[in-house]
């Protein structure tokens, strides 16, 4: 037999833990004392089953509080004892034994802690770990090496047993805040629409690359104001191919053109370096191709230009202009609000807070991961409809939000302590780009396009 001795100060009271390697049990008791005539008390045990009994209760809540009045906290009653130790006092003993349990060096020889180890996890000891099969008990003591759909089924008392904090609630609503008050089109404007919705990542299609609108959420709706334009861009980059690298392209499509289902690769590539050969030793053979590559290989090993400096002379690039791809649109809007009674004032702090709420991450529970902001589709309007001569705008993100709360070059305020305007500055950025044949939807067809 076996004994472990531990010792653990639980919140500033001591206690010795006894862990037998052979049973699995562990008992707790008091470090002898004077007071008790050098003997150490018995305060609880939990056998190979993992369930604790507090053996001493009257005597352990004492000493427990004890502790509690040094450090000027309230004594516990019977009842917030008992919460206390099978609540927090039980797991960190649980762990004292395990410790014990699956170290080898408490074992006479690795064959006993193979034996033991594996015996002592079937008995359901807390977090013991089976040496022979590498799988780990649960604070439970059930074994966690559950197949998949247990997985599945154990997995909300799993993040119960981790104490992962709820996915945070944030209250989005469907509320259109306009300014200034009034009925719209009465007003005698056109406005601006900036509808929020949840990010869905695979959109209608259900594709990965095919994110679009979920859900709708907070409406701001307010003036059209001056400087509004569109840019639109294309991503072209500079190109060169050399005639040394327009060989190798060649070779290389060659190649590729006589892989087809059931060649053999490893003769395709054997003629394919014959063929390298055979280009490199006939452009060799013309004098005034072998100076020039002579000297090109040259200037690569050096890193400096030989052919320029030694012959004066530079091998064409071929350099032209190519396609890289699309771009991505950006928008930039700014508007005065300037509140005119107390209801246009909590509208403003309405439409400033949501812009804010809605370009901000969500976090999911635990903080283990962020769900993407709100995105936006942004339309303008005129007589109610449509825009009949502005731009349409896809799917956006809100990229930047600015608000100035001393817009007129000085700090004031009503009696209230209302702020008498706000200037704010939004930037979006398109999602997905514009292609040629988004100019002629349904859509575009309205206006002057995307």
């Amino acid at each position: 037999m076996a004994v472990k001795k531990q010792t653990r100060v639980w919140n500033g009271m001591t206690v010795d833990s006894f862990t037998d390697t052979d049973t699995g049990k562990i008992t707790l008791k008091t470090p002898p004392r004077e007071v008790s005539g050098g003997v150490a008390i018995s305060l609880a045990e939990s056998g190979p089953d993992g369930k604790w009994t507090v053996t001493n209760e009257l005597y352990f809540r004492r000493q427990y509080n004890n502790e509690l009045k040094k450090q000027g906290k309230q004594p516990l009653s019977k009842e917030e004892f008992n919460t206390a130790f099978y609540a927090d006092g039980a797991n960190k003993f649980n762990n004292d034994r395990a410790a014990a349990l699956n170290n080898v060096d408490n074992y006479s020889s690795e064959s006993e802690y193979e034996q033991k180890t594996a015996a002592h996890a079937e008995s359901g000891v807390p977090l013991v770990e089976n040496a022979e099969t590498g799988e780990k008990n649960n604070s439970k003591g059930e074994n966690a090496g559950y197949t998949l759909e247990e997985l599945k089924e154990k997995g909300e008392s799993v993040l119960e047993s981790l104490d992962i904090p709820k996915e945070k609630d944030v209250n989005h609503t469907t509320t259109n805040y306009r300014y200034p008050l009034g009925a719209i089109p009465d007003l005698g404007y056109d406005f601006v629409q900036f509808i929020a919705h949840e990010y869905d990542p695979k959109g209608p299609q259900g594709l990965l690359r095919d994110s679009g609108f979920g859900a709708r959420r907070e409406t701001v709706t307010l003036p059209i104001m001056p400087n509004i334009e569109d840019t639109s861009s294309t991503n072209w980059g500079e190109d060169t191919m050399n005639f040394l690298q327009e060989a190798a392209g060649n070779l290389a499509l060659s190649t590729l053109s006589r892989v087809k289902k059931g060649n053999n690769i490893g003769k395709i590539m054997q003629g394919a370096f014959a063929d390298l050969q055979q280009v490199g030793s006939g452009l060799l053979k013309d004098p005034t191709l072998k100076d020039a590559i002579v000297g090109y290989f040259a200037g690569q090993a050096s890193g400096t230009n030989v052919l320029a400096r030694g012959q004066g002379v530079v091998i064409n690039p071929n350099l032209e202009l190519l396609f890289k791809g699309p771009a991505l649109r950006t928008f930039s809007f700014n508007f005065k609000l300037r509140p005119r009674d107390d209801g246009e004032a909590e509208v403003c702090k309405n439409i400033i807070r949501s812009f804010k709420k809605n370009m901000n991450p969500r976090r999911s529970s635990g903080n283990i991961f962020l769900h993407t902001p709100s995105v936006f589709k942004i339309e303008y309007f005129f007589n109610g409809k449509p825009h009949p001569s502005m731009n349409r705008i896809k799917m956006c993100a809100l990229t930047s939000f600015r608000v100035n709360y001393t817009p007129d070059g000085a700090y004031m305020t009503y009696g209230d302590g209302q702020v008498t305007g706000y200037d704010i500055s939004l930037s979006f950025s398109e999602v997905f780009p514009v292609y040629a044949d988004d100019q002629d939807s349904a859509a575009a067809l309205t206006g002057v396009g995307f």
